[in-house]
Formats: structure tokens, C-alpha cells, sequence
């Protein structure tokens, strides 16, 4: 790792927090008078796309604008652009500062090519060694600090203005207001900060629990909960919605499944019983797990002669699975309508139907009397 300046005075920060840190002062530097300095790392040019013509756009009202990257992504008029090696040492960090005579503030990270388990996806989570304030004096040393790393690839030129500007930035000490703005700014944004990625978190721990309520955790189905989510049981009544076809299958004789040879057969039965109605249904169809050994099928938009298709295939891929030389048969019964209670307890009707033949059967609550 660089031998940053502010090395001691860095702590880990999952990348989504020091996202928020270099949004504020890119606004800072959008919001400052002309002549503004803003000196920025990447890392990759992947990173770079999208913030081309906002650096742009600052390079065009006046600021003097430098950034550097490694890549061959599109360059930005007016944007001094520095090429970093891949593999470098430059290329393992992030930096924005932002510098003017009165006024600094600066981000400060190396990537620490470390992960933050507690975040729910890569990116957001990879993990910096950081430090960001808003103290001029130490804006003027990390834009030092990192254009001695840079200047042999910029113009001389502009060399001599960035070192002029950290001259300026620096010939007086920051007043007792400047720098209690600037620890009150510190403050501020460390509690957005710190709002947002507790909200963030909650969110996903919601998310989870949710998922995991509505899920089955032996098959990895939806559950009645997960079913009711899904149709949208709090519908308010009088809503229109469209015609759904249900299957409602029952295992034949499951009980002597786990009676021989144990739950644990039986538990394998059901896993790739789930399995085989998953491949056999249509990615917009829903499988759920009813209950214990019940399975509701809901296919959207299909008619009851497709659906009964659709069922007999379903029964006939459950007769053929085998675990331990146990198998079973299934029965259905079917009904296609409004989705809704009413609709369910159709389709229950219907497989009642088709287990007084004998199991194995599939039956439409359209062929039953009322």
C-alpha cells in the first residue's frame, strides 16, 4: 500500500458509504466559483463513463480538472486525463479532492481488495481504507501528495497551476469559523451516511425474512404466505384480474413413504418431486408447496383444455421420479377462473373428484356437478 499521508488516520468503509462521500464533493465543486481545482482516482475507466461529462461540464464553467484512471475510456474535453498502469499502485486508489483559496475537502482511500459480509451484493461492499474531511490544509496535501504521482503525465503547464492553487490554498491557516464549518460538515455527512447504510441493511435484512417466510425450506417453493403475496390477496374486492388455470395435486399414498422407509426418503421424495414440477411448468408459472404433500400449480392465463394437458404431464413426471426404490402417483384437479379463494377451494373440489377414482387421475371442476 502507498505510504498515504493520512494513512493513520484511515478506517475501513464499504465502498457505498465513500460513494456518498465523493457525491458531496463533486457537488461542492459543481456549486464553487470559477477557477476550482478537482483532482480524482477512479481506479478503472469502467468507473470513469459515467462521470465523464459531469467532469465535463466543470472543465467547461472554468475548473481546472484532472483525473486519473487506468483504461481507454472516452476522453473529456477539457479534462486533464491521466493514464494509470493496471496493475499500479495509483490504480488501487480512490481519490476526489476539491480545492479553491478559501475552501477544500477531499477523499482519501486505498482498496483494500477486502469484502463487507454484512453487505448483500460485491460491489457495494468491497471495502477502502479511507479518510475524507473538509479541512483546506489537508485538501492541499493529499492534491499534493497525489500530483507528485501524476505530474510526469500532465502538461507542465498545468503542473504549475495545480501547484499554485495548493500555494494559495495554504498561505493562511483556516479561521476559527472555517474550521468549525468544516468539522460541522464532517459531522453531517457522517450521519447521512450512517442513516443511509443502516436503512440500506434493513432493508435487506426485510427483504430476507420476508423471503425466507414465504418460502418452503425443505423444496424451495413458495408457501401459502409466499402464494398469497404473490396473487395478491389484499386485492380490494370488485378488482379486475386475470383468468388463472390451478392446479391442486395430491401425492397418492405418501404416508407409506415415510411410514418404510422414513422421513428422510420421504424428504428427498418431496425435494425432487419439486424439481420435476418446476422443469415441467413455464418459467411465469407459480409452483407451491400447499401442503405437506399438496403442490397448487397456477398458470396464468391458460384454458382448461391446455391446463388439464399441462396437469397430466405434471402427474405423469411425478409416477416416474424414484428414490430409493419408493415412488408414488399423484392425483389433480383443476379449475381455471377469477384467481380467489373461492377458485382454490374449486380446484380442492376437483381433486377430491379424482381421488375417489382411485388416485392417479386428473379431474376439472368443469366436468363436476354443482
Amino acid at each position: 500500500m502507498t505510504q498515504n499521508p493520512l494513512f493513520d488516520e484511515m478506517q475501513v468503509h464499504p465502498k457505498r458509504s465513500l460513494g456518498h462521500v465523493s457525491a458531496a464533493l463533486e457537488a461542492i465543486a459543481t456549486a464553487a466559483p470559477a477557477g476550482v481545482l478537482m483532482l480524482t482516482l477512479v481506479q478503472q475507466e469502467s468507473y470513469y463513463s459515467a462521470l465523464s461529462e459531469r467532469y465535463e461540464r466543470l472543465a467547461q464553467a472554468g475548473a481546472t480538472v484532472i483525473i486519473g484512471y487506468s483504461g481507454e475510456a472516452p476522453k473529456a474535453d477539457g479534462v486533464h486525463h491521466v493514464d494509470l498502469e493496471r496493475d499500479g499502485q495509483l490504480s488501487m486508489s480512490w481519490a476526489v479532492t476539491v480545492l479553491g483559496p478559501d475552501f477544500g475537502a477531499y477523499l482519501t482511500a486505498e482498496d483494500l481488495v477486502t469484502f463487507d459480509p454484512r453487505e448483500s451484493s460485491l460491489e457495494p461492499g468491497r471495502e477502502f481504507a479511507a479518510a475524507w474531511g473538509f479541512d483546506r490544509i489537508k485538501a492541499a496535501e493529499v492534491t499534493g501528495f497525489y500530483l507528485q504521482r501524476m505530474e510526469s503525465e500532465l502538461p507542465e503547464g498545468v503542473v504549475k497551476q495545480v501547484r499554485s492553487q495548493i500555494s494559495q490554498s495554504t498561505s493562511e491557516s483556516p479561521s476559527p469559523a472555517e474550521a468549525a464549518l468544516a468539522a460541522s460538515n464532517v459531522v453531517t455527512l457522517d450521519r447521512v451516511i450512517s442513516l443511509e447504510t443502516n436503512l440500506a441493511r434493513a432493508i435487506q435484512e426485510l427483504d430476507l425474512e420476508a423471503q425466507a417466510a414465504s418460502q418452503d425450506p425443505l423444496t424451495q417453493l413458495l408457501n401459502r404466505r409466499g402464494f398469497d403475496r404473490w396473487s395478491g390477496s389484499n386485492e380490494p374486492s370488485g378488482a379486475t384480474l386475470p383468468s388463472v388455470g390451478l392446479i391442486l395435486i395430491d401425492l397418492d399414498d405418501f404416508k407409506a413413504v415415510n411410514d418404510q422407509m422414513g422421513h428422510l426418503v420421504g424428504d428427498q421424495l418431496l425435494q425432487q418431486i419439486a424439481q420435476a414440477l418446476r422443469d415441467e411448468t413455464r418459467p411465469s408459472d407459480i409452483v407451491c408447496r400447499w401442503g405437506g404433500d399438496e403442490f397448487l400449480v397456477a398458470c396464468p392465463g391458460t384454458e382448461t383444455e391446455k391446463l388439464a394437458e399441462v396437469a397430466e404431464r405434471l402427474v405423469k413426471a411425478i409416477s416416474a421420479i424414484n428414490v430409493d426404490g419408493m415412488s408414488v402417483n399423484a392425483s389433480a384437479g383443476l379449475h381455471v377462473g377469477t384467481l380467489s379463494e373461492l377458485g382454490i377451494l374449486e380446484a380442492d373440489r376437483a381433486l377430491y373428484g379424482a381421488k375417489l377414482l382411485g388416485g392417479g387421475s386428473v379431474v376439472s371442476a368443469s366436468d363436476l356437478p354443482n
